[in-house]
């Protein structure tokens, strides 16, 4: 059985390499930074807002809550960026993610130094 996911990354901490290995495997349908994009994709209202997020994950996991037997893992990217955040809505996402049974991966980068002047 597969599960939806969500990568939360902060800059340079290796997500485009994880997203590039996530991207050959067969079972797993991997998207970029879906809310760093100028349109959503899936929503009939393309705007970036926060609620129009929430609908693309709905959307986007849909198959996870309605059936127990998907075989394609779907996941997308999502940055932590204070000055630019791409989503704001912190307090809903947690039951999003369990409504749709959905995995965190958490990228952080473990040079502190490297980190502060990248």
């Amino acid at each position: 059985m597969a599960f939806p996911f969500l990568i939360i990354f902060i800059a340079r901490s290796g997500s485009s390499a994880m997203m590039g290995d996530l991207q050959q495997h067969p079972n797993v349908a991997m998207r970029g930074e879906v809310f760093g994009a100028k349109a959503l994709p899936l929503v009939a209202q393309t705007d970036q807002t926060d609620e129009n997020r929430i609908a693309f994950l709905r959307q986007f996991w849909a198959p996870y809550k309605s059936s127990k037997t998907e075989t394609i893992a779907r996941g997308f990217k999502l940055q932590i960026n204070p000055r630019q955040p791409q989503f704001t809505a912190w307090d809903r996402l947690p039951g999003i993610m369990d409504e749709h049974r959905a995995k965190l991966i958490v990228l952080r980068r473990t040079n502190i130094i490297k980190q502060a002047v990248s």
